[in-house]
Formats: structure tokens, C-alpha cells, sequence
């Protein structure tokens, strides 16, 4: 749980950053293109983590209105990465505002009661669990994701180094 508003942003703007990067490895046609055996395009996931910005962000008071909700996933990558960070932004910024009890105010969300704080704890998890289906299906797709919190095997070979077992 974050115990200030500050404390959440200084997270978010990290992990927001790996998002963008991580979609930026995507291409305009990879966002299409189906993989046997999971029911996603890559494209569908990464706009899934882009719409659950605004859903989340109008349950948790930061945006007065759902603005991607029914909104169809973008054609193009850069499109994509826009209309996330223009979003992502938009909560760091919001956030940065909030004062400690209306930060730990309990609210209703989605059929339970968790603090604010806790919602954003949970925002922050379902990006980074998503985040990593993500990267499987760019390796799937034939191209090179990022490390994030650790290298990929392609960035060990730049290291010159033999990754773990």
C-alpha cells in the first residue's frame, strides 16, 4: 500500500515508462496478428492495459468518465503509445494532488471495499502482470522485447555475457 500520493507517483512514472518502452517493441502489424493457442492479439493486451487506465481511473475519482471504455485498440503503435501516455501521465499528475486521507479513503470497487492507496497498488500489479504477458507474445511474434527488471537473453549477448540457468 502507498502511505503518500508521492510515493505512488515516484513507482508509477517507472513503471509507466517500462510500459511505453515495452509496447514501443511492438509493430503496426504485430498489434494484429493472431498467435495459436491465446485468444489476444498483442494489440488487444496492450490496449486492455491502456482502457484499464481510464476504467480503473474513473472508479478511483482521477478521471470524471470512463474515455476509453468501447473505444477500439488503435491501428498503429505510435497511436498506442500516445494514447497511453497521455493517460498515464494524466494519473501521475491527478495523484500528485491527492492528500494522505483522501489518498486512504475506503471506497465500493468492483463488488469490495479497499482504500484508494490499495487500488493503486493493485493499478500498478495488474500493468506489470499484463506487461509480462506481453513480452511472451513479442518473443512469440518473432520480436525482441525489453528487460525490464532484469535483461533479456539479447541484452546479456550485448553484456557478453552467458545468462543465468
Amino acid at each position: 500500500m502507498y502511505q503518500t500520493a508521492a510515493v505512488f507517483v515516484e513507482d508509477w512514472q517507472k513503471e509507466r515508462e517500462e510500459t511505453a518502452k515495452l509496447f514501443k517493441c511492438l509493430t503496426n502489424s504485430s498489434l494484429h496478428t493472431h498467435i495459436s493457442g491465446y485468444n489476444k492479439t498483442a494489440g488487444k493486451l496492450a490496449w486492455h492495459i491502456t482502457q484499464t487506465l481510464t476504467e480503473l481511473g474513473s472508479k478511483l475519482q482521477i478521471f470524471s468518465t470512463d474515455a476509453l471504455e468501447g473505444v477500439k485498440c488503435p491501428a498503429t503503435v505510435d497511436e498506442m503509445v500516445s494514447i497511453y501516455q497521455q493517460f498515464s501521465e494524466k494519473i501521475a499528475t491527478i495523484v500528485s494532488g491527492w492528500d494522505t486521507a483522501f489518498l486512504h479513503e475506503e471506497i465500493a470497487i468492483y463488488g469490495m471495499k479497499a482504500t484508494r492507496s490499495q487500488c493503486l497498488v493493485m493499478m500498478v500489479k495488474h500493468e506489470i502482470h499484463h506487461r509480462a504477458q506481453l513480452t511472451v507474445l513479442i518473443r512469440q511474434l518473432g520480436l525482441k522485447p525489453i528487460g525490464i527488471y532484469g535483461p533479456t537473453e539479447e541484452e546479456w549477448a550485448n553484456y557478453k555475457q552467458n545468462p543465468p540457468e
